[in-house]
């Protein structure tokens, strides 16, 4: 993070999101970036940036003890981590890589999410939509996040998901 004395365009945090089961309890925390300390959303110019920031603050400054105990830390990684394994946090056992709505499944990618798994991360899809594109991720995934803001899925996509349960306590599916 920062100081008040740091410079412009320096001044970030980090935010937890509570992740909840189905009776509401918080069982994980999903790890976010923030450009300042009121900001209410995201504001994100560099995504590679924005994730060496907020990672440094969580995984080596404060660390995953102190920002949430023994839960699950979900941790948003931009294809650029994705595909460059050394540079994904050191916990395996405690932090789900979150694969972000705008990465496909192209051979690139899911080479790089079958290594990942080999190094023992469970994989989450973030806000995942399914179509051609995506399709192919679906047998790397731990857990499907679906955001339902943006429409419920159809039966056929409920279908297709209905093989990846999640229970965020364990972080398995």
């Amino acid at each position: 993070m920062s100081t008040l004395n740091s410079p412009p365009g320096h001044i970030y945090c980090l935010a937890l999101q509570p992740i909840c089961d189905l009776r509401l309890r918080h069982v994980a925390d999903e790890l976010l970036y923030r450009s300042s300390i009121t900001a209410e959303s995201a504001i994100i110019d560099d995504p590679v940036q924005a994730t060496a920031r907020v990672c440094n603050v969580a995984f080596y400054e404060a660390g995953i003890p102190a920002l949430c105990g023994e839960r699950k830390l979900f941790f948003n990684a931009p294809r650029d981590w994705l595909l460059n394994p050394d540079l994904l946090p050191p916990d395996t056992d405690q932090v789900v890589i979150e694969v972000l709505e705008d990465i496909q499944g192209d051979p690139e990618i899911l080479a790089a999410l079958t290594e990942i798994k080999k190094l023992g991360y469970t994989l989450a899809l973030d806000d995942f939509v399914l179509n051609d594109q995506t399709r192919p991720l679906l047998d790397l995934a731990d857990i499907i996040k679906l955001d339902v803001l943006h429409g419920i899925p159809t039966a056929e996509e409920l279908n297709c998901l209905q093989r990846k349960r999640f229970n965020p306590a364990s972080g398995k599916g």
